[in-house]
C-alpha cells in the first residue's frame, strides 16, 4: 500500500448513521507512476492506435464506421450499467420503428449516441473543462430515466456506490461539500502542461479521477468511458472516434471495477494502468479487425449482385440502405427509397436468392428481411447478456476468424463404423487439438503456441499473480480445446489422410452444408448441458468456426503488437497442412484459472462427444450427400442404406 498515494476519508452522518466519504488526492500522484513495466504495454497500445488511424484514413467509407462504432459504444457502455437494447433495437428506434424491449433502454442509448456526438461537435472549438462535460451530461440525461436526476449539473447531494445508502456503500465518493475543489484539481490535471506524462497515462489516471469524483447524480459511468474518447480526440492521438473500451469493460467487468477500487484503497495505479493499456491495444487491434471484416462482406456482396441484370442498379441503391438499416420490410424501403413497392419486392428476393438477406417473419404478407451477416458482425460482443463470461458462448470470437458463405460445402471423410457409432449416440466427434492419433501425420503442435512468441509470451505476467505468465495461459487453454475438423473441397488429399481408424468397411464422405450446420450446432450449444461423468454441470464450453490460417510455423509471429488470443492459435496450422483446406469447429473452455467441481480439478478427457440428430440433419438438408471412394465394394452401399434404415433414415442422400 502507497500511503503517498491515498486520499482521506471524512466522516458524515445521514438520518443519524455515520459513513465515511473519500477525498481523492490530487492528480498527478504524489508517488510518481513507474512507467518501467508500462512500456512495452505503452509501445503496443500506441502502435495498435497507429494501425487504427491508418486504417481510418484507407477505408472507402469512414463516416459508416464512425457512426456504426459511435452505436456500438453507446449500446456497450450502456449496458455496463444495466441496459438491455440491442444493435437491432437502437437502429429500429433510429428509424421510428417499435423495438424489441423497453423504450427507456433504446432511449438511454440514443441520449448516449447524442452526447457523444455533441461533445466530439463542441472539441473542433472548445476545450475539454468542467463546462463542457455539464453539457454533454445534460444530452447524456435529456430524457428517459435520468431525467429527474439534474440533467447537466454537479450533484448537491450524497451519492454511493452499491448498498442500500451510504452506511453501507461499498464506496462513498466525496461530500457535496468537496466536489469542487475535487473537480478544479481534476480540471487542473487535463490541461497541465507541466505534467510529463504519456498520453495514455494520463488519460488511464483521468478516467480512474472522474469515477471516483462522480460528479453527478446519474450516468458518471457512461461519461466517464466517453471522457476516455474525448481525451484522446483532443489530443490528436485518435484521428476519428472509433477506438472504445466498454466492450473491453463489459467482458472484464469484475476486475475493472475491483481495479479502480484498488487505486483508492491501496494506491495501486501501476495494476489498474496495466489493464487499461491492454484493452487500449486490444479494443484498437478489434476495432482493426471489424473495419476490414466490413468492408470485405461489402465487396463479396456487391461483386454479387453486379452480375445480375438490368436489377442490379436498383439492387445496389437498395444495398447502399442496408449499411445503414439492415433490418427493411418492402413498405419502408418503397417509402425510405421512392421505390415501387413491386421493385422492392423484385430486389429483396433476388438478395435473399443470393444469400446476401434473410426472411425472419416467415409470413406471407409484412415480411421482414434481414441482412444477417453484417448485423452479426456489428452485434458482435454488444448483445446485452447476464452470463458470466467464463461460461460457454456462441462465436465470442467470431470477428477473429474467416467464415465461408452459409452454403459453402464441408467435406468430411469418416469410416463406415464411426459414422454408424455417430448416428445411433447422436453425437459429432470432438478431438482435443493437443492428442491427435486418428490420421496419418496428425500435427503435434495443433493449437500450440509458435516458437517465436514464446519467449515473450513467458515474458508476459499477470499482475495479480506474477509466475503465472502469457506462455501458461495459452498452454493450458490448448489443453482445454476440442476441434471437429472439415475441408472445403473434396480432395484424394483427405482421403487417403483421414477415416483410417477402425475402417476394415471402408470409408465416406459427409458432404455439410456450413449455414446449417453451424445453425444446428449453436442451437445446441445455446441448451446445452455439460455432463462431467454423471454430474450435469453448467455448460462452459464456446463454440468458434474458422478456416484455418496456414503459415511457415517456424518463422511466423503472432504477437508482435499484442498478446494474441488463444483462439487465434487453434486457428492457425503449419503451412506443410496447407493441402487439407481445413474448415475447423472448435469447442474451447478458455480462460485464466482452473475448472474444478467440487473442489477437484476436472480433467478434459482427448475427446468428447457433442449432440447431433443425424436424423434431423438427414431431413433438413444439413447433411446434403453421402460420397463413396473409388473402388467401393458394391455392397456398402446396400449395408450403409440397411444400417440406417434401423435409425428411420429411409432416404439418406
Amino acid at each position: 500500500m502507497d500511503k503517498g498515494r491515498l486520499g482521506k476519508y471524512v466522516v458524515q452522518d445521514k438520518a443519524n448513521e455515520p459513513y465515511k466519504a473519500y477525498i481523492p488526492p490530487r492528480l498527478p500522484p504524489e508517488l510518481p507512476i513507474d512507467l518501467k513495466d508500462l512500456y512495452p504495454l505503452l509501445d503496443k497500445a500506441t502502435r495498435a492506435i497507429g494501425a487504427l488511424n491508418s486504417l481510418i484514413r484507407s477505408i472507402p467509407n469512414p463516416d459508416l464506421f464512425v457512426l456504426t462504432y459511435i452505436r456500438r459504444e453507446a449500446l456497450l457502455s450502456s449496458q455496463i450499467e444495466g441496459t438491455q437494447s440491442s444493435f437491432s433495437d437502437l437502429i429500429l428506434f433510429e428509424h421510428h420503428q417499435k423495438p424489441n424491449v423497453s423504450i427507456d433502454d433504446v432511449e438511454e442509448v440514443s441520449n448516449y449516441i447524442a452526447a457523444m456526438n455533441y461533445g466530439l461537435k463542441r472539441l473542433k472549438n472548445f476545450p475539454l473543462s468542467l463546462r463542457l462535460l455539464r453539457e454533454i451530461h445534460g444530452v447524456l440525461l435529456q430524457s428517459g430515466r435520468g431525467a429527474q436526476k439534474l440533467p447537466g449539473e454537479f450533484r448537491r447531494s450524497q451519492n454511493w456506490l452499491g448498498g442500500t445508502r451510504p452506511g453501507n456503500a461499498l464506496f462513498v465518493p466525496p461530500p457535496p461539500e468537496c466536489l469542487i475543489s475535487c473537480l478544479d484539481n481534476f480540471e487542473k490535471f487535463l490541461h497541465d502542461k507541466e505534467v510529463k506524462l504519456p498520453i495514455l497515462i494520463k488519460v488511464g489516471l483521468a478516467h480512474v479521477q472522474f469515477e471516483t469524483i462522480h460528479p453527478f447524480l446519474d450516468g458518471n459511468g457512461r461519461l466517464g468511458r466517453l471522457l476516455i474518447i474525448l481525451l484522446l480526440c483532443e489530443a490528436g492521438i485518435l484521428e476519428a472516434p472509433v477506438l472504445y473500451l466498454s466492450l473491453y469493460f463489459k467482458q472484464d467487468r469484475d476486475i475493472y471495477y475491483d481495479l479502480l477500487q484498488q487505486v483508492r484503497t491501496h494506491g495501486a495505479w501501476e495494476a489498474w494502468l496495466e489493464f487499461f493499456l491492454i484493452g487500449i491495444a486490444e479494443s484498437a487491434t478489434e476495432a482493426v479487425l471489424m473495419a476490414k471484416k466490413i468492408n470485405s462482406l461489402f465487396d463479396e456482396d456487391v461483386a454479387q449482385i453486379k452480375n445480375l441484370g438490368r436489377i442490379r442498379f436498383s439492387c445496389l441503391e437498395i444495398f447502399e440502405y442496408l449499411k445503414k438499416l439492415p433490418q427493411v420490410s418492402v413498405p419502408f424501403l418503397s417509402r425510405e427509397l421512392s421505390m415501387t413497392a413491386p421493385t422492392v419486392r423484385s430486389v429483396l428476393n433476388h438478395l435473399t436468392e443470393l444469400e446476401i438477406l434473410k426472411e425472419t417473419s416467415g409470413k406471407k404478407r409484412d415480411k421482414i428481411y434481414i441482412y444477417q451477416k453484417y448485423l452479426d458482425i456489428l452485434e458482435y460482443g454488444a448483445q446485452p447478456t447476464t452470463r458470466n463470461i467464463l461460461k460457454g458462448q456462441i462465436e465470442p470470437h467470431f470477428l477473429l476468424l474467416k467464415q465461408p458463405s452459409d452454403s459453402q460445402k464441408l467435406y468430411k471423410i469418416v469410416s463406415v463404423e464411426n459414422f454408424i457409432k455417430s448416428v445411433a449416440d447422436n453425437y459429432l466427434h470432438f478431438q482435443r487439438v493437443d492428442s491427435y492419433k486418428d490420421f496419418l501425420g496428425p500435427d503435434k503442435f495443433d493449437g500450440a503456441q509458435l516458437p517465436l512468441d514464446r519467449k515473450s509470451n513467458a515474458d508476459s505476467k499477470f499482475a495479480k499473480d506474477p509466475s503465472f505468465t502469457a506462455e501458461t495461459y495459452y498452454d493450458s487453454s490448448r489443453s482445454r480445446t476440442y476441434a471437429c475438423c472439415f475441408s472445403l473441397e473434396n480432395l484424394d488429399y483427405i482421403w487417403k489422410v483421414y477415416g483410417n481408424e477402425e475402417a476394415s468397411k471402408g470409408k465416406i464422405c459427409l458432404v455439410f452444408n456450413f449455414g446449417k450446420l453451424r445453425q444446428m450446432l449453436n442451437q445446441t450449444i445455446n441448451t446445452a448441458k455439460l455432463m462431467y461423468g454423471n454430474v450435469p454441470c453448467e455448460q462452459i464450453f464456446s463454440i468458434n468456426y474458422g478456416i484455418v490460417d496456414y503459415r511457415e510455423r517456424d518463422s511466423y509471429q503472432l504477437n508482435t503488437c499484442q498478446l494474441p488470443n488463444p483462439i487465434q492459435y487453434t486457428f492457425l496450422k503449419d503451412k506443410k497442412y496447407s493441402e487439407e483446406k481445413e474448415l475447423r469447429i472448435s469447442l474451447s473452455a478458455l480462460g485464466i484459472g482452473q475448472y474444478s467441481l467440487k473442489e477437484k480439478r476436472l480433467e478434459f478427457p482427448p475427446s468428447m462427444k457433442l449432440d447431433f440428430d443425424f436424423r434431423e440433419a438427414f431431413a433438413n438438408g444439413t447433411v446434403e450427400q453421402i460420397l463413396y471412394s473409388k473402388g467401393s465394394p458394391p455392397t456398402l452401399l446396400a449395408y450403409l442404406q440397411q444400417e440406417l434404415e434401423k435409425f428411420n433414415i429411409s432416404k439418406a442422400p
